[in-house]
């Protein structure tokens, strides 16, 4: 039985890591025909590739198969979850399972929160994004470089200028800003009229060593096409 479950879990992984989610779908439920409940890092990882399928019915079923059978679900499980819930846009479902890892004592990081906010975002629900982020800092969850870069540039494309401005203030302290950012600040310092900022961006800029991107335009989604 130890032989054959190796050798299946092998199989497994070998067909989640190259994409085949219907045969690591198919040999996952032959484990379980055999008696056997996949581990933990087999289900992380089997919800994952349901994830990556847009697939978040099956992607449950897992979760709740796994607590069924005792296994407490870890970081790695919620960020899969939350992602297989994201990619498919079940926004709702997303936000009460970071309600539960917060429940069940686990401090979501912020990739938890960047697969919902980077959902919203890519349907243009730029306030729903902008709740989840400031969600996220009230509990103590800092922004990293790839939320802060996709906020920016949300604002930055439909114009919002004030909140571009006080996103890229209050995270500048702790992130070390890229070319994108500190160009998009500079622009849209530039654009409300604060010169001075503006100016201290350029040279931000050229102290990092970093590429000023002049062809960013405040609301270039705005313009009529």
């Amino acid at each position: 039985m130890f032989d054959e479950f190796f050798a299946l879990s092998f199989v497994l992984f070998s067909a989640i890591s190259s994409g085949r989610h219907q045969e690591a779908s198919s040999l996952f439920d032959r484990m379980k025909e055999l008696g056997i409940m996949p581990g933990k890092i087999s289900c992380n990882s089997m919800i994952n590739a349901y994830a990556t399928a847009r697939l978040h019915d099956e992607a449950e079923i897992v979760f709740q198969e796994m607590q069924s059978h005792g296994q407490v679900p870890d970081s790695t499980t919620y960020l899969a979850l939350i992602r297989s819930y994201s990619e498919s846009r079940c926004y709702s479902k997303a936000e009460k399972a970071i309600q539960m890892m917060l429940t069940s004592g686990i401090t979501p990081s912020c990739p938890h929160f960047s697969h919902l906010i980077f959902a919203f975002l890519k349907a243009d629900q730029i306030d729903e994004a902008q709740r989840i982020c400031s969600q996220m800092q009230e509990i103590g969850v800092a922004v990293d470089l790839a939320c802060c870069r996709a906020m920016m540039r949300a604002y930055l494309e439909h114009g919002r200028v004030d909140e571009g401005i006080s996103l890229f203030e209050t995270t500048r302290g702790s992130l070390k800003p890229d070319s994108f950012i500190l160009s998009a600040a500079f622009h849209l310092y530039e654009h409300s009229g604060s010169e001075p900022e503006a100016g201290d961006v350029l040279e931000a800029i050229g102290l990092h060593g970093a590429s000023f991107l002049r062809s960013l335009k405040v609301g270039s989604k705005l313009e009529p096409t």
